[in-house]
This record gives structure tokens, C-alpha cells and sequence, in this order.
């Protein structure tokens, strides 16, 4: 597992038009200015460590309101449960993976099927990413707040 950082001055990232868990048509450009992002792309709902790493952010929701940041989850499974078990979170689905794809050639290297985290400061330029094929899914929400307090010590220029 691994972090990289990326360049302040870094364009923002590619947007994107999904679907959310109840249907609604989620558009990340929307949201320039007013948040910063937390993009998190799991292997599926189905995965049981996904589900425990899912299970930890949801945890921790209310401290990543208090930094002004959205959760973003990116599936490119279908929901196949009743409700969204994860309300603090954004479900979104990306049946071909395409934002999977365009998000994963913004790193320099191949990360492959690895689950992928990334950070957008408010005007959705890239901070940070995580990439790895496990976490530490306790220890994954509290680094990720950790670079989003350093995010919210930058100068917004």
C-alpha cells in the first residue's frame, strides 16, 4: 500500500456523470468550490475487507463532514442490496469502469486491479492518492483525514 502525492499546481481531475444508490444522477463538476472530494474505487460491495474498509469510512463520517469533504464510493458492480448500508456515503456506479480507467492514468505507473483512494481539494485537483492491493482498512480513513488537514493549511491560490 502506498500513498503519492501530487504537484499542487496539477490540473483538476477528469469529472464525471454517475448514477447514485436511489437513482439520481450524481455530476462531480457540481461540486467544484464547495468540497473537497475522497474518491474511493473498491473491488465490490461483495468483497468482505472492501466492506470492512466501507464499514470504517462510514465510521469516521462525521469527521470528514467536519473538513468539509464527500465521500465518494465508485462501483462498477451493480447495488444488489434493498439500501444504501453506508447512508454517509456516496454509492455511485460506473457499470464499464470507465472513471476507474480515466482515474487510474492519472498515476504514472500501472496500479492494475489495486483499490485506488484519491483526494481532490475543493476545485477537484488531485492531492493525494492511495493505491494497494489491502490496507489497513482501520488506518486507511485516519491517514486520509490526515492529508486532508494538511490539504486545509495550503494556501487556496
Amino acid at each position: 500500500m502506498s500513498w503519492v502525492r501530487f504537484d499542487p499546481s496539477e490540473a483538476p481531475a477528469p469529472t464525471f456523470r454517475l448514477l447514485e444508490w436511489d437513482g439520481q444522477l450524481y455530476t462531480l463538476s457540481t461540486r467544484r468550490g464547495l468540497a473537497a472530494q475522497l474518491v474511493f474505487f473498491p473491488h465490490s460491495l461483495a468483497c468482505p475487507f472492501c466492506w470492512q474498509t466501507l464499514h470504517h469510512f462510514q465510521e469516521q463520517a462525521h469527521r470528514f463532514r467536519e473538513m468539509d469533504c464527500e465521500m465518494l464510493v465508485i462501483l462498477s458492480q451493480p447495488f444488489s442490496l434493498p439500501h444504501n448500508p453506508f447512508p454517509a456515503l456516496r454509492l455511485l456506479l460506473d457499470p464499464e469502469g470507465q472513471v476507474r480507467k480515466t482515474y487510474r492514468r492519472l498515476l504514472e505507473f500501472e496500479t492494475g486491479e489495486s483499490l485506488l483512494l484519491y483526494i481532490l481539494d475543493r476545485y477537484l485537483s488531485p492531492s493525494a492518492a492511495w493505491f494497494g492491493d489491502e490496507a489497513d482498512e482501520a488506518a486507511l480513513p485516519e491517514q486520509a483525514l490526515q492529508r486532508l488537514e494538511y490539504l486545509s493549511h495550503l494556501c487556496p491560490e
